[in-house]
């Protein structure tokens, strides 16, 4: 790796097992040096008039790539090297939204924008958040925006669903019970569930799952 390379998002490429630097490069008394493996085109020119850089993919592999890409084109004159210049390509946009489904009217103002200005051919990946209870809600919300964005124009459009769970913090009346009798209780209590008659065969077992615990402890 050269020193002072970065990746697509603007990292920098540190702590790899072998790093050069522009100066040895120039050791090596090209005056052009083209080198590949990172997707991002980068250049340096060195003291002695050479330029060395990565060329960068001619297209996008993945979703973090938003610099415009390119194909290097050198021209010489026997062994002198004349210019050295990139020419875009017209590869495919690759697009990255999240968006909150929850029902209801879930299309931001943002959104709404996004659809009305997102590049033809480009490749969307759409990922979603949804409660769990509203699943299937969102699921269709999602199918339905992916055949809108194929109709405008978007060459694909990859669906990923992310669930969230709603968490629910224990009743106070389950955290100050002392006996497992009495938090047993206060938790159907709490949820509102009435065991009746099988009250004393449900304590009973939380009695023997509780022995069985400290056994095994």
């Amino acid at each position: 790796m050269i020193d002072g390379s970065v990746a697509s998002t603007n990292q920098p490429l540190l702590g790899l097992p072998i790093n050069v630097s522009l100066e040895e490069l120039i050791l090596i008394g090209a005056s052009l040096g083209l080198y590949g493996h990172i997707h991002r085109g980068q250049w340096w020119e060195g003291i002695d008039g050479s330029r060395h850089g990565y060329v960068g993919s001619p297209f996008r592999t993945d979703f973090s790539q938003i610099e415009p890409k390119s194909v290097t084109i050198a021209e010489f004159e026997g062994s002198k090297l004349v210019s050295v210049r990139q020419v875009e390509t017209p590869c495919a946009p690759m697009v990255h939204f999240d968006v909150a489904l929850d029902g209801g009217d879930w299309r931001s103002e943002t959104f709404s924008q996004f659809l009305d200005d997102f590049p033809l051919g480009a490749e969307i990946r759409f990922r979603y958040t949804t409660p769990t209870d509203k699943r299937e809600a969102a699921r269709a919300a999602a199918e339905a925006m992916k055949a809108e964005m194929l109709l405008d124009g978007a060459a694909s459009v990859k669906l990923e669903e992310q669930v969230t769970t709603e968490k629910r913090a224990r009743a106070p009346e389950v955290a100050a019970a002392s006996t497992l009798p009495e938090k047993v209780e206060a938790h159907w209590k709490a949820v509102g569930f009435e065991p009746g008659e099988r009250r004393d065969a449900l304590l009973e077992k939380a009695r023997r799952l509780e022995e069985e615990t400290r056994e095994s402890a």
